[in-house]
């Protein structure tokens, strides 16, 4: 069978963004690839269907291709329409969707505009730290996660990062105790855990070998927690850097460790990035076309996958969207045909009354919408 490849290029605010759909044939997969001015953003892979001809293969990719082509519009058309936006849920769950999809520079704008729209909004300072730590700004993203703290002291995810901030800054010290406070405040959080042990190891670096065998083996204790908490680490991995510790080979060990720990973060990314779609399909921003290409999307998305409740509710969301969109339409031609004949005041009545009604049904929409 033979290896297929689409490209589709897309230029938008001074970007280039391409999108490139190949078969593998080696592994029965086919993979969709978003680059933006040449580097890779955003990557989801599909199953090839068993038991499929050259033509239903053919078929297959260029779905792909097209449905992942739609993806890329529909994010940058929902960013400029958003622009303008009052409203920081709105601004930060799109934000969300940009910056799950490696979409950094969009990202950091949506997250900027959400704390300037509500200044007490605590994970919108989280995520615009995160951001500013992507894009290699890591003073902003240290003063952006201390406000967050300053609003939320308490959570764990906040001090983690904090931590990770400390990291890249090269404040090894701050860092540790950031970690500790974070599993502190979450005795199971996986993730502190295993900074708590790749922090050791850059402390050790700089120390004696008698003076780092200390640290080594609370090292090794960290890891032992975080793979508890969380198992789905890269085992072979951690296993080749626990031989590189014990072997005192600490740039080995924070080399492995850390491909490690980018290989898990990139998995819940992968895992978590198709979910936060559902926040681009907001009422304020819907378009029938672009309601009915995602349901039909989401539609496709549940036969591979008829356990994964989150697919039926982002799908539910859009039946009710597009509701809305019907309702609309009904009163608008009503009114059509109140000034056709203006006689039959019926009409008005009908639309008065429909009117009512779809205003209840958008205020429901909009209130699932939010908390969603």
């Amino acid at each position: 069978m033979e290896a297929y490849c689409l490209n589709s290029k897309l230029v938008d605010n001074n970007k280039e963004y391409t999108v490139k759909t190949t078969s593998n044939i080696q592994s029965g997969t086919v993979s969709s690839e978003v680059f933006v001015n040449g580097d890779l953003a955003d990557t989801i892979k599909f199953p090839t269907p068993e038991h499929i001809d050259q033509d239903e293969i053919e078929a297959f990719i260029e779905t792909t291709h097209q449905n992942k082509k739609k993806e890329l519009e529909l994010l940058l058309s929902a960013y400029h329409q958003t622009l303008d936006s009052k409203k920081p849920k709105m601004l930060y769950h799109l934000g969300l969707a940009f910056y799950y999809k490696r979409f950094y520079v969009e990202a950091l704008d949506l997250f900027k505009r959400t704390i300037k729209c509500n200044p007490d909004f605590n994970n919108g300072y989280k995520y615009l730290s995160m951001t500013h730590l992507k894009l290699g700004n890591n003073r902003d993203a240290l003063k952006t996660i201390e406000k967050a703290i300053t609003l939320k002291p308490e959570y764990a995810d906040y001090r983690n990062c904090l931590g990770e901030v400390f990291l890249a800054n090269g404040k090894y010290e701050e860092a540790l105790e950031e970690f500790k406070r974070a599993t502190e405040i979450n005795l199971y959080y996986g993730d502190a855990y295993f900074n708590l042990g790749l922090t050791y190891i850059l402390i050790a670096q700089k120390l004696t070998d008698a003076e780092a065998s200390e640290l080594i083996n609370w090292t090794l204790d960290y890891l032992k927690k975080a793979l508890m908490t969380d198992p789905e680490y890269n085992l072979e991995l951690v296993d080749r850097g626990q031989k590189a510790l014990e072997n005192r080979n600490l740039i080995g060990a924070y080399d492995l460790f850390s491909q490690a720990k980018y290989e898990n973060k990139e998995r819940k990314r992968y895992k978590t990035s198709p979910l936060h779609m559902k926040y681009v399909i907001h009422p304020d921003l819907i378009s029938e076309d672009i309601i009915t290409d995602r349901i039909s999307y989401l539609e496709n998305e549940l036969k591979y996958n008829p356990s994964y409740v989150d697919l039926y509710s982002e799908l539910a969301t859009c039946y009710l969207n597009q509701s809305i969109l019907n309702w609309r339409k009904g009163i608008d031609l009503f009114n059509q045909a109140l000034e056709i004949k203006p006689a039959l005041t019926k009409f008005d009545d009908y639309a008065k009354e429909a009117k009512k009604a779809s205003s209840v049904i958008e205020h429901v929409v909009n209130n699932i919408t939010e908390k969603d």
